[in-house]
């Protein structure tokens, strides 16, 4: 669904941005996405409908704020939203949102397996391909078994084979998540994993999914060395202090500041990281 109306934030090019969407601009994604739901619902005359989505309590943040919104606007005769989760422990919006627009249902499930064991010596082998293959969502316990029982370095190796496959695929959501995934696991994660990961914080903090620019963030300073790799790992501070303000967390921001700066001597992070403390401070006094 391309927008019919670019702002300047949208239309500016990566080294030319000098705005960031706000903290809610996901919000405003998840009514757009209800409000089309809705409408191609009717038009079709496929009202009413169901969408279950299961395992909730790992949603990112994007994904609550859509289940939350289609709770609140949708009526039960258009869409029933069936939310599934294996825990209590639930984002608070979500839960109130179910609390006040759901009914609970206890559901005691048996432990999901996903076909039989594959006949053959090397049996655990498949096994544990086939939950790399699931891009390691599978429930079933003999799954995950087999794929930590296997050595490292075979393990890597189906990571390097899983995530070739989906680059193949050049589908952009893949290298959101999946990719950065698997290449984080697979054989060269200081490098084709740091790369993985950068290129998705690149467009989630263009496009304001600041959580998730939080969460790889932190993905890649595990990865990097700020004695080797000060400037991959300044690039990465500027775009999760850049998430943190936009979340109203300046307190935050500024320790990632003061975090770099004790990392650092260049220069440039010492000027930078003052420059983004003055923007907070000016933030802080509007």
């Amino acid at each position: 669904m391309p927008a019919s109306r670019p702002t300047l934030t949208w239309s500016a090019s990566p080294e030319e941005r000098t705005r960031f969407y706000p903290g809610a601009h996901t919000l405003r994604v998840a009514h757009g996405l209800t409000e089309f739901l809705v409408e191609h619902l009717r038009r079709g005359g496929q009202t009413p409908c169901a969408l279950l989505v299961e395992n909730v309590d790992q949603a990112d943040a994007s994904d609550v704020e859509l289940l939350t919104v289609l709770l609140r606007r949708v009526a039960a005769d258009t869409l029933r939203v069936v939310v599934s989760s294996g825990a209590d422990d639930l984002p608070t919006e979500l839960s109130e949102a179910l609390g006040r627009y759901a009914r609970r249902l206890e559901i005691n499930e048996s432990s999901r397996r996903e076909g039989a064991a594959p006949n053959g010596g090397n049996a655990f082998s498949d096994l544990a391909g086939r939950y790399v293959a699931t891009d390691c969502t599978s429930y079933d316990p003999r799954l995950r078994e087999a794929y930590d029982a296997l050595p490292s370095p075979h393990r890597a190796a189906l990571h390097d084979a899983r995530a070739a496959e989906l680059e193949s695929r050049e589908e952009p959501s893949l290298s959101l998540g999946a990719i950065p995934f698997h290449r984080e696991r697979g054989s060269d994660p200081t490098g084709a994993g740091v790369e993985a990961l950068a290129t998705a914080l690149e467009h989630c903090v263009l496009m304001g999914f600041y959580d998730a620019v939080i969460d790889l963030g932190h993905r890649s300073f595990a990865l990097l060395d700020w004695r080797t790799q000060p400037e991959q790992c300044w690039l990465v501070t500027a775009k999760v202090a850049t998430a943190l303000t936009a979340l109203d967390r300046p307190d935050d921001a500024a320790d990632l500041y003061d975090m770099a700066c004790a990392a650092s001597a260049m220069p440039s992070v010492h000027l930078q990281s003052a420059y983004g403390r003055a923007m907070l401070y000016t933030r802080g006094s509007a």
